[in-house]
């Protein structure tokens, strides 16, 4: 999106559109648009039964993006964590995407054990509500979508990394990764199947 405003348009004129027309499909869970603290950028989140036939429903009439502006990736959950007695809906929610120079998906579910063992034992951080998983199906991407009572608990977070923890350190070297990078974002609207 070229402008914040643009970014929240974009937003409200997907919920009304959801709020206009029947549930699209039996395979479609639910489904989430959230809006990065960039003003840029927006991750439709959708959670379904069947990737081989996900229901991606078109953006509204008027709010098509070029094919460079929109990126699909299909990924399954493979471990995830909440966080016990945490509640309530996240003010924040980081995805971190973890990229591989090649199709590894052994090697990307064995990094998101890695990462698991390197917190077993100490405490989750502060404003952590819940951290969730995926690989994708190509094998090329781990995704993890955390979490957080509000931005300020994930900066927090960042700035109290781990030290001298040995599978931490591994996780964030590990062989084939080709980059690692993040975005916040905000909750925007979200459904879920009737």
């Amino acid at each position: 999106m070229a402008t914040p405003e643009r970014q929240r348009a974009v937003a409200e004129a997907m919920e009304a559109d959801w709020a206009a027309h029947p549930w699209p499909s039996p395979t479609l869970l639910s489904r989430t648009v959230l809006m990065a603290n960039d003003g840029h950028t927006l991750l439709r989140y959708s959670q379904v039964t069947d990737l081989a036939r996900p229901p991606h429903p078109p953006l509204p009439p008027g709010e098509e993006l070029p094919d460079g502006d929109r990126e699909l990736i299909a990924a399954r959950l493979y471990r995830s964590q909440r966080v016990p007695g945490a509640s309530g809906p996240p003010g924040c929610v980081v995805l971190v995407d973890r990229a591989f120079d090649r199709p590894d998906p052994e090697g990307a579910r064995h990094l998101v054990d890695t990462l698991f063992e390197s917190a077993s034992g100490q405490s989750p951080a502060d404003g952590l509500i819940g951290a969730y998983f995926y690989v994708s199906s190509d094998g090329t991407r781990v995704l993890n979508y955390a979490e957080w009572t509000d931005e300020q608990a994930h900066k927090a977070a960042i700035g109290n990394r781990p030290r001298g923890n040995a599978q931490w350190e591994e996780a964030h070297t590990w062989p084939g990764l080709r980059r690692t990078n993040f975005l916040r974002f905000r909750p925007h609207a979200g459904t879920a199947a009737p």
